[in-house]
Parts: C-alpha cells; sequence; structure tokens
C-alpha cells in the first residue's frame, strides 16, 4: 500500500486518496484500484484507478524489478564476488600473492601419500605428519636443488590443518623462515591453474 497525499475527482467533488491498491498487476492492468475514505460516511471506497496512474504505476513496478533481480544475483549466485574482503590469517598466502613473487616456490604436499599420488602441483614435494621422519630427507634433497625459495605447503580442503601442522614444524623444528601455508589448498591452486 502506497500512502498518497493527493485528490482525485470523484462523484460529487474531489474525495482524497488513502491509499493504493496494486493486484494482479502483471496479468490485467485495469485490475489497480484506488482506495479511498468517503468524507461523507467514512466508508472505504474502492475506484479504479484511471491510465494516467495506472500506467504510473506500471512503470514504477518494472523500474523495482530489475532492482530485485540484481539483488538476487548478487546475494545467490556462486560466482559473486565477495562482500567483504577478509585478510588472510598470519603465515597464510593466496594464489594472486604467489603469482606476483619473483623467486623459487617450493611446493609442499602435506595429504596422504595415496592423495599426492592420484594429483599434486608439479615438482611438489610430498612431506605429511604419518611419514615426517621418513619423507624428510627427500624434502632437504628437494630443498638443495633450488636456490632459496619461498616455502607454500597445501593439503586438500578449504581449511586443512595438516598444512599448518608442517608449515608450523618446518618453522620450528627445521628452522626456515619463508614458510606459507596456501588458502584453498590444493582445489584452489587447481581452480586457478586453469583461468
Amino acid at each position: 500500500m502506497i500512502v498518497l497525499p493527493e485528490t482525485f475527482p470523484f462523484e460529487g467533488g474531489e474525495k482524497p486518496i488513502r491509499f493504493i491498491s496494486l493486484r494482479f498487476v502483471f496479468t490485467r492492468l485495469d485490475s489497480i484500484y484506488v482506495h479511498y475514505i468517503d468524507p461523507s460516511d467514512e466508508r472505504i471506497r474502492r475506484r479504479q484507478a484511471g491510465p494516467f496512474m495506472q500506467t504510473l504505476q506500471v512503470m514504477l513496478i518494472l523500474l523495482l524489478l530489475p532492482l530485485f533481480g540484481a539483488t538476487g544475483t548478487a546475494l545467490l549466485h556462486p560466482g559473486a564476488p565477495p562482500w567483504s574482503h577478509k585478510p588472510l590469517p598470519e603465515g597464510h598466502v593466496n594464489q594472486a600473492t604467489i603469482d606476483r613473487w619473483h623467486t623459487e616456490i617450493l611446493w609442499v604436499d602435506s595429504r596422504s601419500r595415496e592423495a599426492y599420488e592420484a594429483g599434486h602441483i608439479p615438482g611438489a614435494a610430498l612431506l605429511n605428519e604419518l611419514e615426517w621422519e621418513d619423507l624428510l630427507p627427500s624434502f632437504f634433497d628437494r630443498l638443495a636443488e633450488l636456490n632459496n625459495p619461498r616455502i607454500v605447503v597445501y593439503c586438500s580442503v578449504l581449511r586443512c590443518l595438516d598444512s599448518e601442522q608442517v608449515a608450523q614444524r618446518l618453522r620450528t623444528e627445521v628452522g626456515l623462515k619463508d614458510v606459507y601455508v596456501l588458502s584453498g589448498g590444493w582445489e584452489n591452486w587447481k581452480i586457478n591453474a586453469h583461468s
């Protein structure tokens, strides 16, 4: 209902419009009515809106329809950009940041051996918590091949503690400084590698 402080001609003079009722506006244009209070008996009366008022009301509705569509798309579309940018936790990096680095990168896969063998980032070294002692020598061999690389650890889900634990052990037990966790993990890298 829309409250309007206007008047319109009616039998016996002008009557004030109190509110408008829109019903079946998209199927029948002539179903727009103006409701008003008749001052003579204080009863609510209904009169079909005139052509100008009908046109104005339909134009208003047609102008508001795209707004609802745009709002729905922005809220529900899976590819919509985020409304707010959440800062990454300390020690985490995203693919865009890694792409701007002009240094060598040693990728470390902290997933299980089966997941690693099913697919991994090319050149990535396998180093996980379960096989830490067995895999550490091959990690050092891979590290020695590169010239002061940044180390990026990843795992298979958006929030994975394995990559954080491996990164922490590399910082504390091995003493490496430039160790980061890939935000979004293996799935995020696959998406960005194909785009």
